[in-house]
């Protein structure tokens, strides 16, 4: 029988991969014994102002770029026609 294998982080912060059975969802911590919790890994977001600039942008990276930042507008322009600002801001609390 093949393994998969799965992160598993400790609550002191260690972290180690392992082959084990799918349904494993915890395991002792190999550095501290601590309990050991599976932890799903997340893709990053691409960054598309990054990748729409310079001459090696690809035309994906821009037309992409372009519609979020024109959502973005939309957004705000309907938040000041409703609400007279542009809405709520990271760090505006």
């Amino acid at each position: 029988m093949k393994l998969p294998l799965f992160d598993y982080r400790c609550t002191l912060g260690h972290t180690q991969e392992h082959l084990v059975p799918s349904d494993t969802k915890t395991m002792p911590c190999p550095v501290c014994s601590q309990v050991a919790y599976k932890i799903h890994l997340k893709v990053a977001k691409p960054d598309w102002l990054a990748l729409a600039q310079g001459g090696s942008a690809s035309p994906e990276a821009i037309d992409r770029f372009d519609r979020m930042h024109k959502q973005q507008a939309a957004k705000e322009s309907k938040s000041m026609a409703d609400h007279g600002d542009y809405g709520h801001r990271p760090g505006a609390d």
